[in-house]
């Protein structure tokens, strides 16, 4: 099975160009994790490695200010200050902008990126961005949850 499994590995780069994921691999071949996985090897980079390919390598988290520089080159195209949907759909035109999944990552509340957008914009080194502060949404205070009022209620009885 081992064989098998080093030999498949190699067939699929070879058709495809790509070192293939787990979930490529079961899909071409039906051999799911269980079948290999802590009889073989540990991971799947170490199956990889022996089918004599370099595995893949996350990438690196990319920083605050890259994020922002998408965000802020979005705004720039758009004329507004976008919607996550309006996001997605201007990914697939130019993918180099950070992906949603990328952004909540670094900035979970869409008004959390809004405030400090309208702060990096707002700095001298970023004077290009300048005029995306208009178009910023207003600060609002946030309300406390319902869990909180209701916590709160109950500790004043």
């Amino acid at each position: 099975m081992r064989e098998r499994i080093v030999a498949d590995i190699r067939r699929i780069f070879e058709t495809t160009g790509e070192i293939p994921g787990q979930r490529t691999f079961q899909q071409v071949t039906g051999i799911v994790e269980k079948e290999w996985k802590g009889k073989f090897w540990a991971r799947w980079g170490d199956a990889i490695t022996e089918a004599g390919l370099e595995p893949n390598t996350l990438s690196p988290r990319k920083s605050d200010d890259a994020i922002l520089r998408s965000v802020a080159d979005a705004c720039l195209t758009l004329k507004k200050f976008p919607t996550q949907n309006d996001l997605r759909v201007y990914w697939r035109s130019s993918p180099q902008v950070a992906s949603i999944t990328t952004i909540r990552a670094h900035f979970p509340r869409w008004s959390i990126l809004a405030n400090v957008l309208r702060e990096w914009v707002l700095r001298p080194t970023n004077h290009k961005y300048a005029e995306i502060a208009d178009m910023l949404p207003a600060t609002a205070k946030r309300q406390p949850s319902r869990l909180i009022i209701r916590n709160m209620a109950m500790c004043i009885c």
